[in-house]
């Protein structure tokens, strides 16, 4: 229970639970929450590839730009396991293809 302005108690209210009990308002994607609850350092390296890949278009030709710079990315860091590296290469590769190859 709740102290009144004079100390007493004030019935009727209940108090908020700590805010790590508390439930959030917007429920999470599933597979992103999945991920994280499976293992937080997944969880928190795929959600950003998630939603960066959730509204792309796969027949049109413009998605094989993100994709082929996914494929090199995951495939630098699985040869030379360089963070900077991968993330550098999946980048160019990117920029390269959607900039010049892919350009509308």
């Amino acid at each position: 229970m709740g102290l009144g302005p004079e100390g007493g108690e004030v019935r009727g209210q209940q108090p908020a639970p700590p805010a790590p009990l508390r439930r959030p308002r917007v429920q999470p994607f599933s597979l992103i929450f999945f991920m994280v609850r499976w293992d937080s350092r997944r969880g928190t390296a795929g959600s950003p590839v998630v939603y960066c890949l959730r509204d792309l278009p796969l027949p049109h030709p413009r998605a094989l730009a993100p994709l082929a710079a996914l494929a090199v990315t995951t495939g630098l860091h699985l040869w030379r396991r360089n963070a900077l590296l991968s993330i550098l290469g999946g980048t160019t590769v990117h920029v390269a293809l959607a900039g010049r190859v892919f350009a509308p």
